[in-house]
């Protein structure tokens, strides 16, 4: 593996075999609870609409204390690359000036930092590490669940899609092969075609990957 990608690195993998098996445990999952201490500040999960406030929150303190090599190695990552978490209002007006009034993502013009971080998390603040685990929660979940490894292993779809979610794990999120998977190969994930995917595959592209990813 590198810092570019998860790779097959010591041999082949052959179709179904589970690639990564993470415990629950070791899930920022934002699991609802009523309060909630990270920081040393108090945290309100308010409901099931907002648990993934609850993953900000504990990506935050993950990221804070450095008390684990996943919360260290998010700390480290790049800051505000979200069109919607750009620090200056001048390069959004930038993107909306080349995007025109009609074509998309007209969404990414927003602050997103203050639209789905500010004003919808209770307890929110302009600090900017909170920022960086809300954008992160956003180009990076799965859903709710910040997982380990998982988020390492980047997007391509077609023949090149070959890693899996695999339900077969009791208390474990996992990843298995898709088909075989000779050495040296990268592992990818598709953000849209995927098995848990639903109905991302008709109407969520492009545009839309830029837009949450960046």
């Amino acid at each position: 593996s590198s810092v570019r990608g998860i790779f097959a690195a010591h041999g082949s993998f052959e179709k179904d075999e589970i690639l990564i098996s993470i415990p629950h445990d070791l899930v920022y999952d934002s699991v609802p609870r009523p309060v909630k201490k990270n920081a040393n500040k108090v945290w309100r999960d308010t409901d099931e609409d907002h648990g993934d406030c609850g993953t900000t929150y504990e990506i935050h303190d993950a990221m804070q204390t450095g008390n684990t090599p996943y919360g260290r190695y998010l700390a480290h990552q790049p800051r505000r690359y979200v069109p919607g978490y750009w620090a200056s209002e001048v390069s959004r007006n930038l993107l909306g000036t080349i995007l025109g009034d009609h074509l998309a993502p007209r969404f990414s013009l927003k602050d997103r930092a203050q639209r789905d971080w500010i004003r919808y998390c209770d307890g929110a603040t302009n600090d900017e590490l909170e920022i960086h685990a809300a954008m992160l929660v956003t180009a990076r979940a799965d859903g709710r669940r910040m997982v380990p490894y998982y988020d390492m292993i980047n997007h391509r779809n077609g023949y090149w899609y070959n890693a899996q979610h695999d339900g077969s794990v009791e208390d474990h999120f996992s990843l298995s092969t898709n088909r075989r998977v000779e050495k040296g190969e990268q592992f990818y994930l598709p953000y849209n075609t995927c098995t848990i995917c639903g109905s991302r595959n008709d109407f969520w592209g492009t545009i839309e990957m830029f837009r949450d990813y960046g």
